[in-house]
C-alpha cells in the first residue's frame, strides 16, 4: 500500500510504501522542499504526482525496483491524479492553453510517448485504468457523466443517468464502479456497470445528504467513501455474481 505522510514534519508531504504482510514501511521524498501527491500502486510500481521544484506545478513520476524518481511526464502544464495498472499509467493534465484538463495515458518504457484520450473542451478528470479500459469523469454534461474507452478497440461507453451526478470511477476487468447522487447531492448510490454487457447493479444507497467520494473494485468486492456534514464513512459490499 502507498499513502501520503509528512514523515519529517517539514510541512511537505512524501510517500510511504508499506508491506501489508510484514507492515514494514519505506518512506521517501524529494530532498528539500516540494510535495508529493496522489500515489497509486501496482506491484512494485508506484505512480505519483510531485512538485520537487515547489513551484505549484505537479508532474508525473513513478517509482519501480530501480529508481524512486523516474520522470514520466514533466512540462509546464499542471497534472495530477495518476492511476497505474501494470505498466500503464493514466492521469489528468491541463491541455494548453487550458484551463480544462484532459486524460493522458502512457506505457512505461514505451517509445511511443503519452496519448491524450479525451480532447473535448470540458474538464476530464479522476482517471481509472485496468486492462483494456480507462474511465474518467467528464464535465461536459450539466451534472457530470462518466466515460470509458477501450484502449485496444477504441470503443467508448458513456454513463449519464438522467438527473444524477456521477463521480469516483474505478475499474476491475470489464466492471466499472462509480457513485451517483440525486439533485442536491442527496441519496448517494453505488453502481457497478458491466462495460461489455451493459448490465448494471446497485449494491447500496445512502439515504442522506452527502458528498460522493472515490470507489474501489477488486474481484467481487467494491468499496467507497462518502463525506457527510461532520464525518466521512467507508462502505464495502460483496457482489453476487
Amino acid at each position: 500500500m502507498a499513502y501520503l505522510a509528512d514523515s519529517d514534519s517539514d510541512g511537505d508531504y512524501s510517500i510511504v510504501v508499506r508491506n501489508a504482510a510484514t507492515m514494514s514501511s519505506d518512506p521517501w521524498g524529494f530532498p528539500g522542499n516540494g510535495d508529493m501527491a496522489a500515489p497509486s500502486i501496482w506491484g512494485d510500481v508506484v505512480a505519483y504526482a510531485a512538485d520537487p521544484d515547489d513551484n505549484g506545478v505537479f508532474d508525473i513520476y513513478y517509482r519501480d525496483s530501480s529508481d524512486e524518481y523516474n520522470q514520466l511526464r514533466v512540462n509546464p502544464s499542471a497534472k495530477g491524479n495518476p492511476d497505474v495498472w501494470r505498466n500503464v499509467v493514466a492521469w489528468e493534465e491541463v491541455d494548453p492553453p487550458g484551463p480544462d484538463t484532459e486524460i493522458v495515458v502512457d506505457v512505461l518504457d514505451s517509445p511511443l510517448g503519452p496519448l491524450f484520450i479525451s480532447t473535448d473542451p470540458a474538464d476530464s478528470s479522476d482517471p481509472a485504468v485496468w486492462g483494456e479500459w480507462v474511465a474518467w469523469l467528464d464535465d461536459s454534461a450539466p451534472d457530470n457523466k462518466i466515460l470509458a474507452e477501450n484502449l485496444i478497440t477504441g470503443e467508448r461507453v458513456e454513463i449519464d443517468q438522467p438527473g444524477k451526478s456521477e463521480a469516483g470511477p474505478s475499474v476491475f476487468g470489464d466492471q466499472l464502479c462509480y457513485l451517483a447522487s440525486d439533485a442536491g447531492l442527496t441519496n448517494p448510490q453505488l453502481y457497478v456497470y458491466d462495460l461489455v454487457s451493459g448490465d448494471s447493479k446497485q449494491p447500496w444507497t445512502a439515504p442522506s445528504l452527502a458528498l460522493p467520494g472515490d470507489t474501489s473494485i477488486f474481484g467481487q468486492h467494491v468499496g467507497s467513501w462518502i463525506s457527510f456534514v461532520f464525518e466521512a464513512d467507508m462502505f464495502v459490499s460483496e457482489l453476487q455474481r
